[in-house]
C-alpha cells in the first residue's frame, strides 16, 4: 500500500513539476544562436583554485 501511495504522490507532484520546469526554461540550454561563434561555456580563470574542487 505504501508503494502505491508513493507512486501516486510522485505522479501527481514530481512529474508535473518537471513538465512545468521544462516549459519555463531549457535545462540543457539547447537554444540555437546563429550570432554566436561558439557554444562553449568558459570557466573563469582561478575558479577551481577558489572552490577547491581540484586537488593534487
Amino acid at each position: 500500500m505504501r508503494n502505491f501511495l508513493l507512486a501516486v504522490v510522485y505522479l501527481l507532484v514530481v512529474v508535473p513539476a518537471g513538465f512545468v520546469a521544462r516549459l519555463v526554461r531549457d535545462p540543457l540550454d539547447r537554444a540555437v544562436r546563429p550570432e554566436q561563434d561558439s557554444y562553449w561555456h568558459y570557466t573563469p580563470v582561478g575558479r577551481a583554485a577558489v572552490t577547491g574542487s581540484v586537488t593534487r
